[in-house]
């Protein structure tokens, strides 16, 4: 693998730990040779600075072995490892060369065929590595653990050679985003609507520099200047690797070595309150580990999310979890399985806006080198399918991750990292996707407002898009305090809207989207109730009342809709069976009134419940008077109830 910086957070520091306790294991085997005393002398005190890790100082000291001693084999060897340990294979595979041109029989230059190997891939170099990787599997007394990994090399490069061969018509380009004070850029997310783009960003190129939250607008085609996320998300401590909620009122990120860590890195999240986000409060033991919890995804719903751990429970090292939103919180995290894990690291996961595409970056599953970018869908039953890699000229030599997909399926932005020149970076890379590696399905966007339709203030709802054929799924999204709503569903299914909200007719419109739209909706209010008031044993009605009556049968008439309820009262006089037969006639009457109007009789109930249903206001009125409390009691209450509305097609 390329040793890049992607593991940020914590991740890559650990890996260089591992690679500089493998060199110095290497390089301690056994004290060299040498027909130089001081040759040996500069050698020695190579060692000892890198073991400090003072590499300029152990560069030039073993620079000086090598001026004493031009055959100094050991010495070439360890200024290689050097520049291992620097990322720089071009210096790694000079002096491996040197090395090799002194005597390629040596005992040590053995295992230079498979470091030669490693630093021409590191390269892009297929056609020389090759031979490497054969020879040193042909002479070498391997035991099958290293002869596997040997041959995962050999598949790897003549995976990397046919796939170039068959490279694909499309020409990544880096992001044209001015830099900013950042030297680094990495781990894009993308709004819903395409035109916000967060990212992390490194201050500088050592490995503990600090790392922040970056937002980038899209504004006339360009994008803006990024500055740090605006609030209290950043702070001296590392912040990356991000994703906005659909509806984009909260963040969650990734941030390390905090006081309220349970592990070395965790996922926190961060609300918008008044457009200012707020610092971030850690997710929990539910979701987060002793280990380290990284790089989330969220779907487009806000109900699974997406993650990388290297917890216990894993197919490997880093692993792709997911954990579902319930009412009672977040679920279990669970682990994506043998299929999409390995027992290498899979990292950087991206789940579409259509819930059922997963792009992620692999090194154990069959790429170019170091990191390479895969999808995998669903199938019918909900199984992942098999990884399949997205070939050149996506992925190269280098590492490529992170990539995230606009809504359509159309639009890419992804990371590529590793030596260009003679310096290492980190850029943002944006691409076209060709048919053969996009989406199945894509999907659109929906957007609006919703507002009262005679007041046109904005109204605060929950809106259902039901799926009526190929996708039965409903999807469930709130318009914010400004009327405003943002969805995404696939494309060529026909939804039916609806929006059920008390006070309110019931909204329903079968749409199908081709393409994003706007939809802007105004909710009807439906009408207080009306209440009459009868004298002692009356049932007739007042021209008043009539009045009252027909402003709600005209109601009707122009939402045909709607429907009504009528009931009858009585106060707690007279006979169970006079209070009964009263409260019907005073049910009927109003009844009457709006069957002359030609309201249908089934968009109408009507029934008397004589003294059995106190009128609210008499039960919780203060008045002592018994014959006030009566009078609330004799009445017929007529309320318009929202049962149904028609699928109007789009």
């Amino acid at each position: 693998m390329n040793k890049t910086l992607f593991m940020f957070l914590g991740g890559w520091p650990s890996l260089f730990i591992i690679l500089w306790g493998s060199v110095l294991l290497e390089l301690d085997a056994q004290e060299p040779p040498s027909s130089s005393a001081r040759a040996l002398r500069f050698y020695q005190q190579g060692m000892e600075n890198l073991k400090a890790r003072h590499f300029d100082d152990a560069i030039l000291a073993l620079e000086n072995a090598i001026r004493r001693d031009k055959n100094f084999i050991e010495a070439y060897l360890a200024l290689s490892s050097v520049y291992e340990l620097l990322l720089d294979p071009e210096k790694e595979l000079s002096y491996l060369l040197q090395a090799f041109k002194v005597d390629s029989t040596h005992v040590k230059n053995r295992r230079t065929y498979y470091k030669l190997g490693k630093a021409y891939l590191q390269q892009g170099k297929y056609q020389e590595a090759l031979p490497m990787f054969e020879n040193y599997l042909e002479h070498e007394n391997l035991d099958e653990s290293e002869a596997v990994g040997v041959r995962k090399e050999i598949s790897r490069i003549r995976f990397s050679q046919a796939s170039l061969q068959k490279a694909l018509l499309i020409e990544p380009r880096p992001l044209p985003i001015p830099k900013g004070p950042y030297a680094l850029n990495y781990f894009p997310s993308l709004t819903l609507d395409g035109k916000t783009l967060l990212f992390t960003g490194r201050k500088n190129k050592a490995a503990h520099a600090d790392e922040d939250i970056l937002i980038s607008y899209k504004e006339e085609g360009s994008w803006s200047m990024p500055i740090p996320l605006p609030g209290k998300v950043n702070t001296s401590k590392n912040e990356g690797s991000c994703v906005i909620s659909p509806t984009g009122d909260f963040l969650i990120l990734s941030a390390c070595q905090r006081s309220d860590s349970f592990g070395s890195c965790d996922l926190y999240l961060s609300r918008k309150d008044r457009g200012v986000w707020q610092f971030p409060v850690n997710m929990g033991k539910t979701i987060n580990s002793s280990a380290w919890d990284s790089q989330p995804s969220l779907s487009a719903d806000g109900r699974n999310l997406y993650f990388v751990s290297d917890r216990p429970g894993g197919q490997g090292k880093r692993d792709i979890w997911t954990s579902r939103r319930t009412k009672k919180g977040w679920s279990t995290p669970q682990n994506l399985g043998p299929r999409l894990n390995t027992p290498e690291d899979e990292v950087s996961p991206f789940i579409h806006s259509n819930g059922e595409s997963l792009y992620f970056s692999s090194e154990g599953h069959l790429g170019m080198g170091g990191f390479d970018l895969f999808l995998s869908e669903k199938d019918p039953s909900g199984a992942w399918g098999k990884p399949r890699n997205l070939g050149a000229p996506l992925n190269t030599y280098q590492d490529e991750l992170s990539l995230v997909v606009d809504i359509h399926g159309i639009k890419g932005y992804y990371t590529q990292e590793g030596k260009r020149t003679t310096e290492f970076e980190s850029r943002i890379y944006h691409v076209d996707l060709p048919v053969q590696i996009r989406v199945r399905r894509a999907t659109f966007l929906i957007q609006g407002r919703v507002r009262n339709a005679l007041s046109q203030e904005p109204l605060a709802v929950r809106l259902s898009f039901q799926g009526l054929k190929s996708d039965p799924s409903e999807y469930l999204f709130t318009s914010d305090a400004s009327g405003k709503y943002l969805s995404v569903l696939l494309g060529g299914s026909p939804y039916r809207v609806q929006i059920q909200e008390a006070g309110f007719l019931l909204y329903q419109k079968q749409i199908r989207l081709d393409k994003d739209r706007t939809e802007d909706i105004n909710l009807i209010p439906i009408p207080p109730p009306e209440i009459i008031f009868f004298p002692t044993n009356g049932y007739l009605l007042t021209q008043v009342d009539k009045g009252k009556l027909e402003r709600l049968g005209a109601f009707l008439q122009d939402h045909p809709q709607a429907r009504l309820n009528i009931s009858g009262h009585t106060d707690n006089t007279g006979s169970s069976a006079f209070n009964q037969l009263l409260s019907e006639k005073r049910a009927s009457a109003a009844h009457a009134v709006l069957l002359q109007m030609g309201i249908d009789s089934q968009r109408m109930t009507w029934a008397g419940y004589a003294q059995n249903k106190p009128y609210q206001k008499a039960i919780s009125s203060k008045a002592k008077d018994p014959s006030e409390l009566r009078r609330l009691n004799r009445r017929t209450e007529v309320e318009i109830r929202s049962v149904q509305a028609p699928s109007a097609a789009d």
